[in-house]
């Protein structure tokens, strides 16, 4: 179900004495613009997720844009568009359902006195049983996947200050190595990472929790499980006193995501994310123009070879033979590729340096006859072209996916300006400057 709004399209300016015909402005005005429409292809669930002003995790309706902000500060930080991840706890909601295993663990997830990181009181509090042993759970269902696990979790301290996030099969990993890190829970930092984890994220949200994911490479030989654990694997005798706070599980194939709620069985996440607009020409020039954008690294950067885009103009008819686009490629750099006429006709310039995943990047394009340039946080990246032709047909645009030429963009884009004019190399330079 597309949704549309009202126009956006501002009086402020970038460059004295140029206004934008497209002003996209995610970050503050949280609204579409006008023509566009909201897409996401149809999922397993009612409810996607996203961070609210007030920091907590909010579940919205799947064909609602989203904006989303920073969990501690409050910022709004732009559109959130993502592809689709399946969430492999199968009940989320409620940790101790659906368990593959416990060992001398006890859970009450009944925490009247506790705000949980969705604003609710829905969190597992998680104690130590007098046994003596080791301390863990692991959640079914555990995965056989040759490619990359994300295992994640809101935690919060109590009497515990530390947890241990642990993936079972060490015949899957680097070194037959199980991928684990443990994290103090007083401050959100990390105490301990195997050698087998290929990254790790922890970030902080109200009330002293923190978001911890654990990313590693499997070689699918055998099953993983997702384990929980108070101490290493190691057996001592454990105290009733003992507990901290839990909340979110996710297990998921690829990278980190926003929370995918389940409630007893595997749930798809965001699929799909786009905006579209059919008819570009009421503020797309046939001359080209000057595209300004500012996006964060996308988090699926692991895929690589494939495209995460940002921006593509192309034919009514959608081919990609008749298009430009600017995009984010796959665990590598930051590009613009076209091809006008024919797949002979193109130009393709991309940055030299690799992408980090969250972190804010400024990318201005300038499309003119012979004359495409390219720049990234004030450098230019590229140009001039003095083989290119423009197509007066360029009649639809994509935002944050391109109808299947390629992977969405999984992150959040903050905001997209179209200028009718070409700017100078100076003045591209200038746009992208923080």
């Amino acid at each position: 179900m597309p949704i549309y709004s009202s126009d956006i399209i501002l009086d402020g300016t970038d460059i004295p004495g140029f206004r934008p015909a497209l002003n996209l402005d995610f970050a503050n005005s949280k609204r579409l613009g006008k023509g566009f429409k909201f897409q996401r292809d149809h999922t397993n669930q009612n409810k996607v997720a996203l961070v609210n002003s007030s920091g907590h995790v909010e579940l919205v309706h799947q064909h609602t844009p989203r904006f989303t902000h920073d969990p501690m500060t409050g910022e709004s930080l732009g559109l959130l568009t993502e592809t689709p991840i399946e969430n492999h706890v199968r009940d989320s909601s409620n940790i101790n359902n659906d368990l593959d295993s416990s060992t001398n663990v006890g859970f009450n997830s009944s925490t009247p006195d506790l705000k949980d990181p969705g604003g609710g009181n829905r969190a597992n509090k998680v104690t130590e049983t007098a046994g003596n042993g080791v301390h863990h759970f692991a959640f079914d269902d555990g995965m056989t996947y040759n490619g990359r696990y994300c295992a994640s979790i809101w935690a919060r301290r109590g009497t515990r200050t530390t947890i241990r996030l642990h993936l079972s099969g060490s015949d899957n990993y680097p070194g037959s190595v199980n991928p684990h890190i443990n994290v103090d829970l007083t401050n959100g930092t990390l105490l301990e990472q195997s050698s087998s984890v290929e990254s790790y994220h922890i970030e902080e949200y109200p009330g002293g929790w923190y978001r911890i994911t654990m990313i590693a490479n499997s070689s699918g030989t055998s099953p993983s499980l997702f384990y929980i654990m108070f101490e290493n694997f190691t057996s001592y005798t454990g105290s009733t006193s003992n507990y901290f706070y839990l909340w979110g599980p996710q297990l998921t194939r690829g990278w980190r995501t926003s929370y995918i709620e389940t409630t007893g069985t595997n749930e798809t996440g965001s699929s799909g994310d786009e905006l579209v607009c059919e008819d570009a020409s009421q503020f797309y020039c046939p001359t080209g123009g000057t595209w300004v954008i500012e996006a964060y690294g996308p988090r699926n950067n692991n895929t690589t070879g494939t495209n995460h885009h940002l921006m593509m103009m192309v034919t009514s008819d959608n081919d990609q033979n008749k298009a430009y686009q600017i995009r984010f490629d796959g665990n590598a750099d930051i590009a613009t590729w076209g091809s006008l006429t024919s797949v002979t006709d193109q130009w393709g310039f991309s940055s030299p340096i690799t992408y980090v995943p969250d972190q804010l990047y400024r990318i201005a394009l300038r499309v003119k006859a012979n004359d495409v340039r390219f720049f990234i946080d004030g450098i230019s990246r590229g140009g001039p072209d003095g083989s290119v032709s423009l197509r007066d047909d360029l009649s639809r645009c994509y935002i944050g996916a391109s109808s299947n030429f390629g992977q969405a963009h999984s992150g959040i884009i903050r905001s997209i300006k179209y200028y009718k004019e070409h700017f100078t190399d100076a003045q591209l330079a200038a746009v992208t400057t923080s």
